[in-house]
């Protein structure tokens, strides 16, 4: 007898996401809030949690007031530089004494721009004091206590893993 027969077979599985991010912090420090639990589904965007930023604040003070001191010192040194090519005009200083001013004048500038950057990067710290979800998508129940101390790029803070699109993982005999 021909007939069409309808095999069915029933396997063990797990679902997983296509995409899985391992989040971590991008600065060390202990987790003082957690605002999701495990299972929660969250937003790209949405904080996660929030690591201690009493010394990342402290540094930015720092390196704020470092910045307000340097930028004085290179408005100090152009004005000078302004008086000194005032000198030369009326022949009362050497050239010389204008180029060693105007050498002056840059390397304080160069020193603003560097403070500069220390701000940016003592506030780009702070700022990462909160962990937030890079992608949409549901975070596992693993996740870390508060209390718990991060390093930077190293400790697994959560695994989140995206709704759609899902794969199925499963194994069958080759029979």
């Amino acid at each position: 007898i021909r007939q069409d027969i309808q095999i069915a077979s029933e396997y063990a599985g797990q679902i997983q996401a296509q995409k899985e991010v391992r989040v971590q912090a991008r600065i060390s420090g202990n987790v003082v809030e957690k605002m999701v639990s495990g299972g929660d589904i969250v937003k790209a965007g949405q904080p996660l949690f929030r690591i201690d930023s009493i010394q990342y604040e402290s540094s930015l003070l720092s390196a704020q007031a470092q910045l307000v001191q340097a930028e004085a010192n290179w408005e100090n040194s152009r004005i000078d530089t302004e008086r000194y090519q005032s000198l030369l005009n009326a022949n009362a200083i050497p050239e010389q004494r204008l180029t060693t001013q105007r050498a002056a004048e840059r390397q304080n500038e160069a020193v603003v721009a560097s403070f500069r950057a220390l701000v940016k990067k003592a506030q780009d710290d702070v700022n990462s004091t909160v962990v937030v979800a890079p992608i949409d998508g549901r975070v596992d129940v693993n996740d870390v206590s508060v209390g718990t101390y991060a390093q930077a790029g190293s400790t697994t803070l959560v695994t989140m893993g995206a709704l759609d699109p899902v794969f199925v993982q499963f194994n069958m005999s080759e029979i």
